[in-house]
C-alpha cells in the first residue's frame, strides 16, 4: 500500500494505516530529534509530540508533498519549540 492510500485511510480513522505511517517514519523523526537535542529523553518526547500533532492535524495534509516531508516540517517545529522551552 502506498503512502497516499495510507494517509487517506488514517484520515478516516484506520488505526492500522496510522500505525503503518508511524512505523515507516518514527526512526527518522527520532534521530532528527536526537541529533538536534543531544538527549535521548528529549528525543523520545519530541518524537511522541510530533506524531500526536501530525495525527491530530492529518485532515490538513493536502498531499501536495510527501507525507515524510510534511512530518519533517512538523518535527522541526516541535523540536525547536521544545528546545526553546528547555533552555528557559
Amino acid at each position: 500500500m502506498d503512502e497516499r492510500e495510507l494517509t487517506a485511510r488514517a484520515r478516516v480513522g484506520d488505526e492500522a494505516a496510522g500505525r503503518a505511517l508511524y512505523d515507516a517514519h518514527v526512526d527518522r523523526v527520532y534521530w532528527l530529534a536526537y541529533r538536534m537535542s543531544g538527549r535521548q529523553d528529549l528525543a523520545q518526547d519530541f518524537t511522541q509530540d510530533t506524531f500526536i500533532r501530525a495525527f491530530s492535524r492529518l485532515h490538513e495534509f493536502r498531499g501536495d508533498s510527501a507525507f515524510g516531508s510534511w512530518l519533517h516540517t512538523i518535527a522541526m517545529s516541535v523540536i525547536l519549540n521544545g528546545l526553546r522551552k528547555t533552555k528557559r
